[in-house]
């Protein structure tokens, strides 16, 4: 019998071949698991629905996963890592939305923050985001 372990996964393998055994350890992190160690089964857990102003979708900690423009806004709208609509700056956000986007566009992004999300549909827009 020959025991190989590295990095995460610990393998155990017969010389005969026929029996195979494999444990993988999970290891907490953005991009494989949850920040809280949960493992990630889709880019949203959550959805906020019709949000036609600026608006604090979550504070703490999370993710944002897809965002599709219901109705296209006049000037760019946004979606930022911040705790308060007017924190809102180009150094905090994490998505941009072009005034020139057609309607029914989406973009899954999956990115993780850190402080909150806000989501600034651009002026007339209307926005509907996935998130966890």
């Amino acid at each position: 019998m020959r025991i190989f372990r590295f990095a995460a996964v610990t393998a155990l393998a017969f010389l005969a071949g026929s029996i195979a055994i494999a444990q993988v350890n999970q290891v907490p992190g953005p991009g494989i698991n949850g920040y809280d160690g949960a493992k990630i089964v889709g880019w949203g857990f959550n959805s906020s629905l019709n949000i036609a102003a600026a608006t604090v979708v979550k504070t703490g900690r999370g993710r944002v996963g897809c965002a599709s423009i219901i109705v296209l806004g006049s000037t760019a709208g946004s979606i930022a890592d911040t705790t308060t609509t007017g924190a809102v700056a180009t150094a905090n956000k994490v998505l941009v939305i072009p005034a020139s986007a057609a309607t029914g566009t989406t973009y899954c992004i999956n990115f993780p923050v850190t402080s909150g999300i806000v989501v600034t549909p651009g002026t007339s827009g209307v926005i509907a985001l996935s998130w966890q």
